[in-house]
Protein backbone atom coordinates (compact mmCIF):
# COMPACT_ATOMS: atom_id res chain seq x y z
CA UNK A 1 0.00 0.00 0.00
CA UNK A 2 2.81 2.39 0.82
CA UNK A 3 4.55 2.10 -2.54
CA UNK A 4 1.27 2.46 -4.41
CA UNK A 5 0.45 5.60 -2.44
CA UNK A 6 3.90 7.09 -3.07
CA UNK A 7 3.48 6.40 -6.79
CA UNK A 8 0.00 7.93 -6.77
CA UNK A 9 1.31 10.93 -4.86
CA UNK A 10 4.04 11.42 -7.48
CA UNK A 11 6.72 11.60 -4.81
CA UNK A 12 10.39 11.78 -5.89
CA UNK A 13 11.18 8.05 -6.09
CA UNK A 14 8.21 7.44 -8.41
CA UNK A 15 8.42 8.08 -12.16
CA UNK A 16 5.32 10.30 -11.93
CA UNK A 17 7.38 12.94 -10.11
CA UNK A 18 9.80 13.27 -13.00
CA UNK A 19 6.94 13.22 -15.52
CA UNK A 20 5.27 16.16 -13.76
CA UNK A 21 8.59 18.03 -13.67
CA UNK A 22 9.02 17.44 -17.41
CA UNK A 23 5.50 18.71 -18.08
CA UNK A 24 6.12 21.82 -15.97
CA UNK A 25 9.36 22.47 -17.87
CA UNK A 26 7.45 22.52 -21.16
CA UNK A 27 4.52 24.65 -19.96
CA UNK A 28 4.44 28.44 -19.97
CA UNK A 29 4.93 30.12 -16.61
CA UNK A 30 1.26 30.97 -16.12
CA UNK A 31 0.19 27.33 -16.32
CA UNK A 32 2.92 26.10 -14.00
CA UNK A 33 1.04 27.57 -11.03
CA UNK A 34 -2.09 25.64 -12.02
CA UNK A 35 -0.10 22.39 -12.19
CA UNK A 36 1.51 23.13 -8.81
CA UNK A 37 -1.87 23.92 -7.21
CA UNK A 38 -3.32 20.67 -8.56
CA UNK A 39 -0.27 18.78 -7.34
CA UNK A 40 -0.65 20.35 -3.89
CA UNK A 41 -4.32 19.35 -3.64
CA UNK A 42 -3.49 15.87 -4.92
CA UNK A 43 -0.73 15.53 -2.31
CA UNK A 44 -3.02 16.68 0.49
CA UNK A 45 -5.66 14.12 -0.51
CA UNK A 46 -3.01 11.39 -0.63
CA UNK A 47 -1.69 12.40 2.80
CA UNK A 48 -5.20 12.11 4.25
CA UNK A 49 -5.61 8.73 2.55
CA UNK A 50 -2.27 7.63 4.01
CA UNK A 51 -3.35 8.75 7.48
CA UNK A 52 -6.71 6.99 7.34
CA UNK A 53 -5.21 3.87 5.75
CA UNK A 54 -2.49 3.45 8.37
CA UNK A 55 -4.11 4.77 11.51
CA UNK A 56 -7.85 4.49 10.87
CA UNK A 57 -10.43 7.16 11.58
CA UNK A 58 -9.61 10.01 13.97
CA UNK A 59 -9.80 9.10 17.62
CA UNK A 60 -12.68 10.94 19.29
CA UNK A 61 -11.59 12.78 22.40
CA UNK A 62 -13.52 14.79 24.90
CA UNK A 63 -13.30 18.53 24.47
CA UNK A 64 -10.60 20.09 26.62
CA UNK A 65 -8.34 17.05 26.93
CA UNK A 66 -4.61 17.55 26.46
CA UNK A 67 -1.90 15.33 25.08
CA UNK A 68 0.63 16.27 27.76
CA UNK A 69 -0.15 17.13 31.33
CA UNK A 70 1.32 20.24 32.95
CA UNK A 71 3.81 18.08 34.87
CA UNK A 72 5.04 16.31 31.75
CA UNK A 73 5.34 19.62 29.90
CA UNK A 74 7.36 21.09 32.78
CA UNK A 75 9.71 18.09 32.78
CA UNK A 76 10.32 18.43 29.02
CA UNK A 77 10.88 22.17 29.39
CA UNK A 78 13.46 21.63 32.17
CA UNK A 79 15.25 19.01 30.05
CA UNK A 80 15.33 21.37 27.05
CA UNK A 81 16.73 24.23 29.16
CA UNK A 82 19.35 21.88 30.64
CA UNK A 83 20.38 20.79 27.14
CA UNK A 84 20.76 24.42 26.03
CA UNK A 85 22.80 25.27 29.14
CA UNK A 86 25.06 22.24 28.63
CA UNK A 87 25.48 23.26 25.00
CA UNK A 88 26.59 26.75 26.04
CA UNK A 89 29.02 25.29 28.58
CA UNK A 90 30.50 23.16 25.80
CA UNK A 91 30.86 26.23 23.58
CA UNK A 92 32.74 28.11 26.29
CA UNK A 93 35.21 25.26 26.53
CA UNK A 94 36.16 25.57 22.85
CA UNK A 95 39.44 27.36 22.21
CA UNK A 96 39.03 30.64 20.37
CA UNK A 97 41.43 31.51 17.61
Amino acid sequence: MGLALIATLAAPPAPGFFAILAVMYLLPGSLVFAVLATWLMWSWAAALQWQHGLYGPPWPRRVGTEDLSATASAVWLVLAVAAVILGFIGVWAWPMH
